[in-house]
């Protein structure tokens, strides 16, 4: 089994089936939109399997965190850009839920407050917490500590940046299922657009210190700065 979750056909059909289990979580099992199960297994396999590097915490210097800190800022203000003004003004107009981002969360968020007999503003809160908890750790160990690491090793490394981040970004789409037969589309390929880029980015990053921890702390700080607001 170890051997079958290491090789080229293992990783990809793994994580067909951690997005196949997220598009679930997402839509149609009771606790949508809160991909409960994914996020185990994505911690779980890599953590199990060691597929991850993270060396030595002292190699990373006073300015690797400050240059992770300005890079989240930049990532974040450019995304805002990106999802909150250009796609929305091309598109439609910002707040209207078929093309911007946020407007289809908030839609997914009191969607799934009516499933789960709550209010908004509780999902989004409960929602927020469990992104800010798990993201940046069990994502950058399942797309680039699991996929990228195992998958480099067989195929090359720009091939398996490529395929990482598609997923990174296929997962990040499964989010707003909750919203079919209404699925907001045009904020649905934004979205995944972003985060196929900034999936690219965390794979470079990942090669170049050859260590998770930078590419775990600028997603972290990235997550953390919505949350500041």
């Amino acid at each position: 089994m170890r051997n079958w979750l290491l090789s080229v056909n293992g990783v990809l059909l793994t994580a067909v089936c951690l997005t196949l289990i997220a598009a679930l979580e997402n839509s149609v099992l009771p606790w949508a939109p809160f991909f409960v199960v994914q996020a185990v297994l994505a911690l779980a396999i890599p953590l199990a399997l060691k597929t991850y590097r993270f060396g030595s915490l002292r190699a990373v210097r006073w300015w690797h965190w400050l240059a992770g800190i300005a890079a989240a800022v930049l990532i974040q203000v450019v995304g805002g850009l990106f999802l909150g003004l250009l796609v929305p003004n091309l598109f439609g107009s910002p707040g209207e839920t078929a093309v911007d981002i946020g407007a289809a969360l908030m839609a997914m968020y009191e969607t799934a407050a009516a499933r789960l007999n709550s209010d908004p503003a509780t999902i989004q809160t409960a929602y927020m917490v469990m992104i800010f908890l798990w993201a940046a750790v069990g994502e950058e160990l399942f797309y680039r500590g699991y996929m990228q690491g195992t998958l480099e090793k067989r195929l090359n490394f720009n091939r398996a940046m490529l395929i990482s981040a598609g997923f990174f970004a296929l997962r990040h789409a499964t989010q707003l299922l909750l919203l079919w037969p209404g699925y907001p589309v045009i904020a649905a390929l934004a979205w995944m657009t972003f985060s196929f880029a900034f999936g690219l980015l965390m794979s470079y990053l990942y090669k170049r210190t050859n260590s998770l921890i930078l590419p775990i702390f600028v997603h972290f700080i990235l997550n953390t700065i919505p949350l500041l607001g």
